[in-house]
């Protein structure tokens, strides 16, 4: 048992808010409830593996403890593996203010949390084959997504869009992301979302810009160029982002965490891009990522880059670790002694 700790609420989830109540006008009581149910994934999928079920189950907790239900659980077809769920929260109703203008602060009907990637070799190979496919601007393509979107657009049509959020870390980042991105591209729904340690692949000039900060902004500039140049060439379209500029994701960075933390500069070049007048410049090249344009020359459409987000509320853990799985863990994202710079960045 001593080796399922991390695994235990009691023991390493945010127990003290289950004790003291949580207050959804309080941005760390969202955000680790949040963080919370997407624990609750990866330990379903724990308690799956070890065959605990009942009184055994380490699961319930991550989720019981903050009045939530468990309503269904997404399978991967592949592994059999679990790799999202649907949460409701029990009190929703009797928690709305009546005649509020504002729906909030409440929580939400509805969480759909995706889980990342899962070290076990029953999951590893699975999960791996869906990090390259992400990796390639194809994420979008795979039955997790589908499966993912389906029960969101099911969510969305039959209670509305302010009764569904979604969540999901690292991997499972990536799909929530792709999931907010279409309901507000094709369904104009705005679903509120949290990103932990969302996945950015663009590493050899994230790792510039940390050491060589001057050489790494040049870089971008000549890649900026080049990619509205190919645009051109391509018939590019910029017309997403204008769509998805009102849809402000909550993304949650680790300053250490090489996967996620290119999202920190990726926001902070298009200041400068911006800044120095070349924000049209920018505009192009952020819709048209290099693969996502080989991709549509190749007749494979329908693929964008999970970078494509022009607008965001960054909260970033500025705490500098030398462990990688600390600086890439979801445990991070509910300990109340954590630092955190937040801004928000609205595409205007």
């Amino acid at each position: 048992m001593a080796a399922d700790t991390k695994h235990i609420f009691s023991k390493s989830g945010p127990s003290y808010l289950s004790s003291a109540g949580v207050n959804w006008d309080d941005e760390h009581h969202k955000r680790s409830v949040l963080a919370s149910l997407v624990k609750g994934v990866y330990v379903r999928d724990h308690d799956r593996r070890k065959n605990r079920q009942g009184h055994q189950a380490l699961a319930p907790p991550w989720w019981k403890s903050f009045h939530f239900s468990l309503v269904d659980d997404l399978i991967d077809k592949h592994d059999d593996s679990y790799f999202g769920a649907v949460y409701e929260h029990e009190h929703h109703r009797s928690s709305e203010s009546i005649g509020s203008p504002s729906p909030r602060p409440r929580p939400p009907r509805y969480v759909i949390a995706f889980r990342g990637t899962v070290k076990k070799s029953v999951n590893l190979k699975q999960d791996i084959k869906l990090n390259l496919l992400s990796a390639m601007n194809l994420l979008q393509k795979t039955s997790r997504f589908k499966k993912g979107f389906e029960s969101a657009l099911e969510l969305v049509h039959r209670n509305g869009k302010d009764d569904v959020w979604l969540a999901g870390h690292s991997l499972g980042s990536g799909l929530a992301l792709l999931v907010g991105r279409k309901m507000v591209t094709d369904y104009e729904a705005h679903l509120e979302t949290y990103l932990f340690n969302p996945p950015f692949y663009s590493l050899s000039t994230g790792l510039l810009a940390t050491h060589m900060p001057k050489l790494g902004h040049a870089i971008k500039v000549v890649k900026s160029f080049l990619k509205a140049g190919l645009a051109a060439a391509v018939d590019g379209d910029g017309d997403p982002i204008i769509a998805l500029s009102t849809w402000i994701p909550n993304l949650f960075i680790n300053t250490s965490d090489p996967i996620c933390s290119p999202f920190i500069r990726y926001f902070e070049h298009r200041e400068y891009m911006e800044s120095r007048g070349l924000g049209g410049i920018e505009r192009v090249a952020t819709v048209s990522s290099i693969r996502t344009m080989m991709l549509f020359a190749a007749g494979v459409e329908g693929c964008e880059a999970l970078r494509l987000v022009p607008s965001a509320y960054l909260t970033v853990n500025v705490a500098r670790s030398n462990d990688f799985k600390e600086a890439h863990g979801i445990t991070q994202w509910w300990r109340p002694d954590v630092q955190f710079n937040c801004k928000l960045h609205r595409y205007e």
